[in-house]
């Protein structure tokens, strides 16, 4: 199922860190999994991992990104970005957020 994703952003500077994270592992079919979870102070969170699998649920985001089929609901409009040494996500979708620190689903 490789659905359609509407306005998801991929800023140049979360490409570079992604290429050059799949160079250093020299895994050229390493991609980088983004999934919102249960948990966290807003009820959900969103996780980062490299991945080589491709799941029959997974779309497939400008040949770095694998999302599955659930988490591409929440991130359809958001921005992946790359700054302060960490992956970023700024989503105008949210409902939720954490006055504590922060962290918008």
């Amino acid at each position: 199922m490789n659905q359609k994703v509407s306005s998801l952003v991929l800023t140049d500077a979360a490409k570079h860190k992604i290429n050059a994270l799949i160079k250093k592992e020299n895994k050229p079919n390493l991609k980088l999994r983004i999934f919102v979870v249960g948990g966290g102070c807003a009820g959900l969170r969103y996780g980062f991992v490299f991945d080589e699998k491709i799941k029959e649920e997974d779309t497939v985001f400008e040949n770095t990104l694998l999302i599955d089929w659930v988490s591409i609901t929440y991130l359809r409009t958001a921005t992946i970005d790359y700054k302060d040494d960490r992956f970023s996500i700024h989503n105008p979708s949210v409902r939720t957020g954490c006055p504590g620190c922060g962290l918008r689903v």
